[in-house]
């Protein structure tokens, strides 16, 4: 489902929505460049026909001033009679406010005009202005322009256009003007017809409606056939592309595509159909196959596996005996070596036997002297104790009256303090008696001084007792240690002084049994070459032993090497089986 999905996400764009939007991109294009085009021609030809208009009506104009002006020369009219007959042609009578109408037998477009001005700028024909000076009058949309003042230039120099903004007609809208204005050489008129643009783009502009009225037809209609067309197309190729995506997903049982078209896509679906029908004979065949080389490879990995692992334990055992084999010719070699070696520490052992018993015999001589020595030893330690606990107790007097010499000086040191006391009140009372109390000063002063040197003594005294105290407790602590240590030393006396005694016991009893030892080294030295001709014997069998057994060790281990190598040819085979039944059973037949 999950490439089922990431396949339809890939797809952003089907095949009838491509068809659909190239065709309708076909049909609006060239409609609207089409469009756009006769708009732009059609426009461009009104404006143009527009100017002509202007500038004939202009053109006439003159043409009617030339003529008033010949009669005003003949003295059919006067000049005021022969300039308001042009006004009222171009324009229509004045009315009582000054206004005039405009004339609609001239077309010169819905909202077009004349007007006339000198060339002072004062509105000589105007529909609502006539009278007035215009001479600065500006462009609505460009103040910089001044508009009137350009119409009267260009009608001097010959005539020309004169485009402007000014107010619609009766709205505060504004609107693109044009106008064109030429002077009359008669009157020094300067006549200007104008009008408003869209008076001459409503044309093109009705155009651009049928188009866009064209073109939404042609878009609706187009776009039905269009959909018609490519559902006509897509829809098998849509069938097609979800029946292959069932058969990219494993499921083989998907129906077959019917597509009536006779195209490429009812070729196409028919293709499809007997691709189906292969792959799902060649995927049957395939599973058949794979179960049964799967079945022989776990067999054969069975059979395999038993061989190897029964070839290992033969192995194995081989191994251990070719190991025990060899260590036993090594030990029985070091056995020939070791017996050679006891036979000489057998001949060692008989004279060290001979020796052993000089050796116990003077040993016992020394011991009893020993003895002696430790008994003498005794006597000594028990003089030395009396005299430590004499010692002891003279440290512990001294002790004793250091801490009454401490009293005495410490009576001393109040004694001082309570004299500096007094000698303080009386040089106090001395200094209050003034010149009288000078003397007495004097000696107070004296007496304090001595009271504080007292002090002084008293005070190193009393650190020397307590210097005197802290030895002498020393002194009693290490007689004590003495007096311990001593009769430790007592003790070990006397403990060695038994020790002596069990000494010469066993040296007693130990001459007895080197007479022994010795009597026993001497048969056995003799009855050593017999064991090491039997020890050599069976150190030779053993290494034959052991040199057939690690023949047949390395043999087994070249059948139990190629048994493993067969044993990881079928494990293989027996992974590639299971995977390829695993791809296989995805495909669902």
């Amino acid at each position: 489902m999950k490439k089922k999905n990431s396949t339809k996400k890939a797809v952003k764009l089907s095949i009838k929505n491509k068809m659909i939007a190239t065709a309708c991109l076909l049909l609006i294009i060239p409609n609207l460049v089409i469009g756009l085009v006769s708009y732009n021609v059609a426009k461009n030809e009104l404006n143009q026909k527009g100017k002509v208009i202007l500038k004939n009506g202009v053109k006439m104009a003159l043409q009617l001033i030339d003529a008033k002006n010949k009669e005003v020369e003949k003295g059919n009219l006067t000049l005021e009679e022969a300039q308001e007959q042009v006004k009222v042609y171009l324009l229509g009578h004045k009315r009582k406010d000054g206004t005039r109408p405009i004339n609609k037998n001239i077309d010169l477009g819905e909202h077009g005009y004349f007007i006339v001005y000198d060339k002072e700028g004062n509105e000589v024909a105007h529909p609502t202005l006539e009278g007035k000076n215009v001479w600065d009058a500006k462009d609505k949309s460009d103040k910089e322009f001044y508009l009137v003042q350009d119409q009267i230039k260009k009608g001097i120099n010959g005539g020309g256009y004169t485009y402007y903004s000014w107010n619609l007609p009766n709205s505060d809208k504004i609107g693109k003007k044009i106008s064109y204005s030429e002077v009359d050489p008669n009157w020094g008129w300067i006549v200007s017809a104008g009008t408003y643009m869209m008076d001459y783009n409503k044309g093109a502009n009705h155009i651009l409606q049928i188009m866009i009225i064209s073109l939404i037809v042609t878009f609706v209609i187009g776009a039905v056939v269009i959909i018609i067309f490519a559902r006509h197309i897509s829809n098998p190729i849509s069938k097609i592309s979800i029946a292959l995506e069932e058969v990219a997903d494993g499921n083989l049982g998907v129906s077959q595509v019917n597509v009536k078209n006779r195209d490429e896509t009812g070729v196409l679906s028919q293709s499809f159909n007997t691709m189906l029908k292969n792959i799902k004979n060649l995927i049957n065949t395939v599973k058949n196959s794979s179960d049964t080389v799967l079945d022989a490879s776990k067999s054969l990995a069975s059979i395999a596996e038993q061989t190897s692992t029964a070839t290992d334990e033969v192995a194995t055992t081989i191994e251990e005996i070719a190991q025990s084999t060899g260590e036993q010719a090594k030990d029985t070699e070091n056995g020939a070596v070791q017996v050679n070696q006891l036979a000489e520490h057998i001949e060692k052992v008989t004279d060290s036997a001979n020796n052993m018993s000089t050796i116990v015999v003077n040993t016992n001589d020394m011991s009893s002297k020993g003895i002696n020595i430790v008994k003498t030893l005794t006597e000594k330690s028990n003089q030395n104790r009396a005299t430590a606990e004499k010692v002891n107790q003279v440290v512990l007097e001294v002790d004793n009256s250091s801490e009454e010499i401490n009293s005495i000086t410490e009576t001393i040191s109040q004694l001082a303090e309570q004299t500096n006391l007094l000698a303080l009140n009386a040089a106090i009372e001395a200094a209050r008696a003034g010149e009288a109390g000078s003397g007495f000063a004097v000696v107070a002063e004296q007496i304090r001084k001595l009271a504080e040197e007292s002090a002084q003594a008293a005070n190193k005294v009393k650190n020397l007792i307590t210097t005197i105290q802290e030895k002498s407790k020393t002194a009693v602590e290490v007689m004590e240690e003495s007096k311990t240590i001593a009769q430790e030393n007592d003790k070990a006396v006397k403990e060695t002084s038994e020790i002596f005694n069990n000494i010469t016991l066993g040296i007693n009893s130990l001459l007895e049994k080197v007479e022994e030892v010795k009597k026993y080294s001497i048969e056995m030295n003799n009855k050593k070459e017999e064991i090491v001709a039997v020890i050599e014997n069976i150190s030779a069998s053993s290494q034959q032993n052991s040199a057939s057994v690690q023949q047949i060790s390395a043999s087994t281990e070249e059948q139990l090497a190629s048994v493993q190598e067969v044993s990881s040819y079928a494990q293989n085979l027996k992974q590639l089986a299971e995977q390829l039944q695993q791809e296989l059973y995805k495909f669902k037949a």
